[in-house]
């Protein structure tokens, strides 16, 4: 995500959006290295090998990855 959060930021400045307003893309931009894996980890400790967990989180997974991509479709 840091790469695409660099590009919307950069797109927001190029359209005078004030920097002030732009901080969650500058923290992300930063942090956002290793998020996948250490939510990954997180979903393996929460659902104690319960496979019927596994899948549940993976559906909440494809739901949440759809919605981002129509968000950023709507962006175009």
């Amino acid at each position: 995500m840091p790469k695409l959060y660099a590009l919307i930021l950069k797109g927001m400045l190029a359209n005078n959006i004030e920097k002030n307003n732009l901080e969650f893309f500058n923290i992300h931009i930063n942090c956002d290295d290793g998020h996948a894996e250490n939510i990954y980890q997180t979903l393996i400790k929460c659902t104690n090998g319960n496979a019927a967990l596994m899948q549940q989180a993976i559906e909440a997974g494809k739901i949440v990855t759809i919605a981002r991509v129509k968000f950023l479709d709507s962006l175009i």
